[in-house]
């Protein structure tokens, strides 16, 4: 129990650190995400863009890789943008050939907001077992008894011999 209570202790003051450090966060995603769309943006550059149409795009990467994106439906086809919630390189530089804001296409996990909802719970302590509420057990009816299912062991044996 102490054990248990020490444990929760750690886990609390690692909480209320985290909570206290999104307190300062300016913006609208994490800082960390924040870094990566940041780094993203300057390695989108390498990307060359064919609009298709309103919001779609074909974009090709320098060593012949080809990739689809359309930013209507929130897709591409490696799969990053849905999977992450972060739009990858490619995606990147369909977005800042609009002049859109990367942060606008994040997740909404990534947001600043869903990191201090996150750290709001509390933990409350475990109560001390000398506190704890009294319980009478019921006794038990050894009228109801119930059966083993299956063959008797005798029967198993003689089964085994023929």
């Amino acid at each position: 129990m102490i054990r248990l209570e020490g444990i929760r202790t750690y886990v609390v003051g690692w909480i209320v650190q985290r909570k206290e450090g999104a307190e300062r966060w300016k913006g609208n995603v994490v800082p960390f995400v924040d870094n990566e769309l940041k780094k993203i943006g300057r390695e989108a550059c390498q990307f060359d863009i064919v609009l298709n149409g309103y919001m779609a795009f074909h974009v090709a990467y320098h060593e012949g890789t080809n990739y689809t994106i359309d930013l209507n439906k929130g897709t591409c086809v490696c799969g990053q943008l849905e999977i992450s919630g972060i739009p990858y390189k490619y995606a990147t530089r369909c977005l800042l050939y609009f002049n859109c804001r990367l942060e606008d296409y994040t997740s909404s996990y990534c947001s600043i907001e869903m990191s201090k909802a996150m750290y709001m719970e509390v933990m409350f302590p475990i109560v001390d077992e000398k506190l704890w509420p009294k319980f009478q057990w019921p006794l038990l009816d050894r009228t109801l008894r119930t059966f083993k299912r299956g063959p008797t062991t005798k029967e198993r044996k003689r089964g085994q011999r023929n």
